[in-house]
């Protein structure tokens, strides 16, 4: 089995990384349950993503997560759930740069 990947667009390398650091030091998937998602907005550098749905806020984002804690710190936050991205995630991310 590989243990790395080499990420390739538009016929340009754009990427050459371990699996392991791909998915675990870049992006975080974050699904956050509000009371009042529409009326709800995260303003912070490193949101990649921003979707809402019925009562879930769901991001992708590239950065420190004490900053995010903090900005959630602000808002009413019912659930939250913080987790690595599927490397099919990751590639997509790269690809839609």
């Amino acid at each position: 089995m590989c243990d790395r990947v080499a990420i390739i667009k538009e016929g340009k390398l754009i990427k050459v990384e371990r699996i392991e650091t791909l998915t675990k030091n870049n992006l975080k998937k974050v699904r956050i349950t509000l009371d009042d998602v529409e009326t709800t907005a995260i303003n912070l550098p490193g949101i990649i993503e921003q979707e809402k749905s019925a009562n879930e806020l769901n991001l992708l984002y590239q950065g420190e997560i004490r900053e995010l804690l903090t900005a959630l710190s602000t808002i009413s936050v019912k659930d939250l759930l913080i987790e690595e991205p599927s490397l099919e995630e990751v590639f997509i991310h790269y690809y839609e740069k």
